[in-house]
């Protein structure tokens, strides 16, 4: 994440300490959250040794159907 702005810090300790949460009261070997900030948007995966994470993109674009294509392949699995 680029901004090292103190609101920017808060947000990264933020987005570290859920999936750290719930990896410490469940057994899970990963985990994916969506970073969602204005108009833009990231990928995130977790597992036991780190993160990856994505480039940010835009996903309010007509062009730019990467993330409704995940969201609606993944409520498809969940049927």
């Amino acid at each position: 994440f680029e901004s090292d702005s103190p609101p920017s810090h808060d947000t990264r300790g933020l987005l570290v300490s859920y999936p750290n949460e719930q990896m410490a009261s469940q057994y899970r070997t990963r985990l994916y959250t969506v970073f969602i900030c204005a108009d833009k948007a990231r990928l995130l995966h977790w597992d036991r040794s780190g993160v990856t994470v994505t480039h940010a993109c835009r996903y309010d674009t007509s062009e730019s159907t990467y993330f409704q294509e995940l969201f609606w392949r993944s409520a498809r699995l969940m049927m």
